[in-house]
């Protein structure tokens, strides 16, 4: 071996443990949005402009099939009851009184019916503080099923709806939501969604039927546990969106869910985010940070199992964003995955993504995956125990393969 040669070995050996020590010891610039300030437009609101309840004690108002249970709930004071009987009633509801409790009478099956025809916008709209609705059947609404918006404080529990437009629940721009015990299916979007909300809980509830089953948008601090969503298009989606007021989605634990069988053709208006969502989708997180997904039952999804993805493919054309779009921190373990991802959607295929149980772009430095016996991409997925210098070099050598 002549001495050039020898030099040239050395040279490209110290090149090499340089470009090592750099990709594993160089912090990882975090992303920075050029506006993380406000830049979502004046959200639009359904609701009129609140005004003060007429002073009054709390009284139950009773209402039955032929009457109006907006007129009943315009006379209820705060604190008040409104019971509804068993029947079909064609309305929509405005709350606009802060602690009302709206609740319907009877068993399943013979509970009180909203029934839209076609023709109504939305079952109810609930524009008031500290807002309970129990036991209706909500069916052939227009947009929504119920709607609540800028609300502290509202429950929705054992509840049925049934194509109601583009959401079945739809808590926005709220805090303290607890959705219990409720069923929601032909959403042309979503069944039971949350967006842009803060300290949520969803419980024991099921979806089927919809695009998407389950949805936390643009929220921090929910529980989604034990509900079962099986027949969509997509399980569970966890996103975070730009251009809206809330600008990340993290601090969520899913955990104790039934995600299967969710192969329906996706039928979403195109101009919808979910639209994108191929069939057979388990769960899917998108750009969310610090979440915890755990001890979920999610098989046979036919595009994939769990998935874990950078925002940005969602936007194509777009450069800029208000928010971070890369997913960081989350910590994804202990679920049952299998099944998965035998047969993948062809909107998943011309992605390039193989049908798996556990899917990653490789985007956000700081994942942590604990699953075993499970069909995988890539391969070796970032353990709990891994450096920062190993999760380091391990996230430039996915960046450095995928610009190849």
């Amino acid at each position: 071996m002549n001495r050039a040669f020898k030099a040239f070995l050395l040279i490209s050996c110290l090149a090499l443990a340089a470009c090592v020590l750099y990709a594993g010891f160089w912090p990882v610039p975090p992303e920075q949005p050029p506006a993380l300030v406000n830049s979502a437009a004046p959200a639009k609101t359904l609701c009129p402009p609140r005004s003060p309840a007429a002073p009054g004690s709390p009284q139950v108002l009773t209402v039955r099939p032929g009457e109006s249970i907006q007129a009943a709930v315009d006379a209820a004071h705060p604190g008040g009851v409104v019971l509804v009987m068993p029947g079909t009633y064609h309305q929509q509801v405005t709350i606009t009184t802060e602690h009302i409790s709206l609740l319907g009478l009877g068993q399943p099956g013979q509970r009180p019916v909203l029934d839209g025809e076609n023709q109504l916008d939305n079952g109810i709209l609930g524009c008031a503080d500290h807002l309970s609705v129990e036991n209706f059947e909500i069916r052939n609404y227009q947009d929504n099923g119920v709607i609540a918006e800028n609300v502290d404080g509202v429950t929705l529990r054992r509840l049925v709806t049934e194509h109601t437009g583009d959401y079945g629940l739809f808590p926005v721009r709220s805090q303290h939501i607890l959705i219990e015990d409720c069923t929601s299916n032909g959403a042309a979007d979503t069944g039971i969604y949350v967006g842009q909300s803060r300290d949520i809980v969803v419980l024991d509830s099921e979806a089927y039927g919809n695009v998407s089953g389950f949805e936390i948008e643009n929220s921090t601090n929910a529980v989604v546990q034990n509900n079962y969503s099986h027949g969509n298009t997509a399980g569970l989606l966890m996103f975070v969106l730009p251009d809206l007021t809330v600008k990340e989605t993290s601090g969520n634990r899913i955990a104790g869910n039934r995600l299967t069988g969710n192969n329906l053709a996706n039928f979403a208006d195109q101009e919808d985010i979910v639209s994108n969502i191929p069939a057979g989708t388990g769960l899917l997180v998108v750009g969310s940070a610090n979440n915890e997904i755990t001890r979920n039952v999610v098989e046979d999804n036919r595009s994939l199992g769990i998935g874990l993805l950078d925002l940005r493919p969602f936007y194509p054309q777009r450069q800029d964003f208000d928010i971070v779009t890369a997913p960081q921190g989350n910590w994804i373990h202990d679920n049952q995955v299998a099944g998965n991802g035998a047969a993948p959607a062809a909107s998943a295929r011309k992605t390039g993504l193989p049908g798996v149980d556990l899917l990653t772009d490789g985007s956000g430095w700081h994942n942590s995956w604990s699953e075993t016996a499970a069909r995988r991409f890539p391969p070796l997925l970032p353990g709990p125990s891994w450096s920062d210098f190993t999760r380091r070099l391990y996230y430039r050598l996915i960046a450095l393969l995928k610009s190849l």
